[in-house]
């Protein structure tokens, strides 16, 4: 796979729009892009996923809940982080901008 074959946006070159892996029991079936040479403009790339996916082992990280400190410092970096956009005219962000 050559970068070139990739789909160019503003943003940079992208294979796709998200991440994603979905589970059937222990079985993991992650989702990824694989692109081929285009055929003059247009673009040859596509999303695959192993046959029979992958086995999921139990791992050692827990998820914790998050705390009411941790809400309000996630909600004041959110504040400030708009605040800058719309100090810079809020323009320039994609589909996930505020």
């Amino acid at each position: 796979m050559t970068h070139s074959w990739l789909a160019s946006t503003t943003q940079g070159s992208m294979v796709g729009d998200y991440i994603s892996t979905s589970f059937s029991g222990t079985t993991a079936h992650p989702v990824f892009a694989v692109a081929s040479a285009p055929s003059g403009p247009v673009l040859n790339e596509a999303m695959y996923t192993p046959a029979s996916g992958l086995t999921a082992a139990a791992g050692t990280a827990a998820a914790t809940t998050a705390t009411a400190r941790d809400n309000a410092r996630s909600a004041r970096l959110a504040a400030i982080a708009y605040a800058q956009w719309l100090a810079n005219g809020g323009t320039g962000g994609g589909e996930d901008s505020p």
